[in-house]
């Protein structure tokens, strides 16, 4: 079903309100004119009700310009030979007549049949012709009337003019044009404000600090995308407002957190430089034991600040990438032995390599992910002998790295958030410590070098990376 538009709204009610006003108008004008067809019907005068000598008369007449009384004369015998009397007057007075008890008319009488025009008029009254001339000034005026029946009375019914039927009908039309726009127009600020006050009570609410209302309105298309783009806003702002809230609480957690594990190796080391101060550690492989114990502290506070340190970069968006191209198996192999020699067989490290693959990645970064993976799994895992196994493949033109422990995993319904910033699953994994920042950093970096990251719950915690593979590596092997 098509929506409605207040385009075509609009539209439609301009229209109406045009077609309404003329075929009111042209309803009016018809009925005018049958008014003044059956109300002046008697004065319309056809050719078979004038007097013979109608035709000649008006010549006589029309030719009238004179006050010489020869002339006047002259003017009335040729009236009476076609059958017509005469009576002439000049400024308000009879100066000739032809009509007998001429005294009986009333001056004004004859005027009313008068329009100084001077042109011809032509009258019938009870089977008498009426000719009247006037000249422009209404000085000169001629009055005829045929002889076969003298008009005993001048009282005549004077017709509407045109002018004022157009003036009535005009004034119809435009008391007809502000009702129909009234209308119309108040049908359609309707339409339109009801949607608006609906988004300003929105917009107050929101201004207030309320992101909870939706506006409900179906009607006019666009009304019914800007309320649900509002809508979309409001609850967005609302989720944002939310998770900035969780943020900002796991963000203190954060700092507490770091406070504590900043605390605690600043404790140890500072009881280590205590003890060798008092002499508590007398003997030379005390000693030595001692200092051992202060540089791993020191070593931990490092990760620490290097973690927090990748968190800012990634968060300001100043975490430059500068990829080289890299054989997976020989980069793999010599971050395993990297890893031996550091941890000194506190865990066993397992890898399972394919055939040579190649990837442009950024060999910094990439550490710092498989770091913050392998820590993870040393810090949760729980396992009495943790075993981390890196799984290589490569196929479709992608490189697939499984990186797994043999720890106990972690719960399935949270394992699709520990890639959160601040997320911590510490009920499953049975331990407090932590800033969640570590598999956060991990998603952040292999999503700057093109690569995706998930995770799984098999036999233990197992995290999948995918990267692109230089297309002489894209067969599957």
């Amino acid at each position: 079903m098509k929506k409605k538009t207040i385009k075509n709204h609009i539209f439609l009610a301009n229209t109406a309100m045009v077609v309404v006003v003329l075929v009111l108008f042209l309803a009016i004008g018809m009925i005018a004119l049958a008014i003044y067809e059956y109300l002046e019907k008697d004065d319309v005068i056809t050719e078979s009700e004038l007097a013979s000598g109608t035709s000649q008369a008006c010549v006589l007449i029309v030719n009238t310009n004179t006050l010489e009384k020869d002339e006047l004369e002259a003017l009335g015998e040729n009236l009476e030979d076609v059958g017509f009397y005469v009576c002439v007057i000049n400024s308000d007075e009879i100066i000739y007549t032809t009509i007998n008890d001429v005294d009986e008319w009333d001056v004004e009488e004859i005027q009313k049949f008068m329009y100084n025009d001077d042109t011809i008029h032509i009258f019938n009254f009870g089977g008498s012709t009426l000719i009247t001339k006037a000249s422009t000034d209404g000085d000169l005026q001629v009055y005829a009337v045929s002889e076969d029946n003298i008009v005993q009375s001048l009282t005549v019914r004077r017709y509407t003019p045109y002018i004022v039927l157009f003036v009535i009908c005009g004034s119809l039309l435009i008391l007809i044009l502000f009702v129909a726009s009234y209308i119309y127009a108040k049908r359609l600020t309707k339409a339109i404000m009801l949607p608006l006050n609906s988004l300003i009570d929105a917009s107050n609410d929101v201004k207030k600090g309320d992101h909870t209302k939706r506006i409900s309105y179906a009607g006019y298309w666009e009304f019914e995308e800007v309320c649900t783009s509002f809508n979309d806003m409001n609850a967005q702002i609302n989720k944002d407002e939310q998770r900035r809230e969780i943020d900002e609480q796991s963000r203190r957690d954060m700092i507490a957190g770091v406070s504590h594990d900043l605390r605690t190796p600043l404790t140890a080391i500072r009881g280590t430089l205590k003890g060798l101060q008092d002499g508590v550690a007398k003997t030379p492989e005390m000693q030595r034991k001692f200092l051992d114990t202060a540089y791993r502290r020191t070593l931990e506070m490092d990760r620490l600040i290097e973690q927090l340190f990748y968190f800012s970069k990634i968060e300001t968006g100043d975490m430059p990438v500068h990829p080289e191209t890299i054989e997976w198996n020989a980069f793999l192999l010599s971050y395993i032995d990297n890893l031996k020699a550091k941890d000194e067989g506190v865990c066993k490290y397992c890898f399972y390599g394919c055939d040579s693959v190649c990837s442009d990645i950024d060999v910094r970064l990439m550490e710092r992910i498989l770091d913050n993976v392998v820590e993870n799994a040393k810090k949760y895992a729980q396992a009495q002998e943790l075993i981390i196994t890196f799984n290589l493949k490569c196929k479709g033109g992608s490189v697939y790295l499984w990186v797994s422990d043999n720890g106990n995993g972690v719960a399935e319904d949270k394992l699709p958030h520990i890639f959160e910033k601040f997320y911590r699953a510490d009920e499953s994994r049975g331990q407090t410590e932590g800033n969640g920042l570590g598999l956060h950093i991990v998603k952040c970096l292999t999503e700057n070098m093109n690569g995706t990251v998930t995770a799984a719950n098999n036999n233990g915690l197992e995290i999948k990376f995918v990267f692109p593979a230089k297309e002489e590596n894209s067969d599957e092997q």
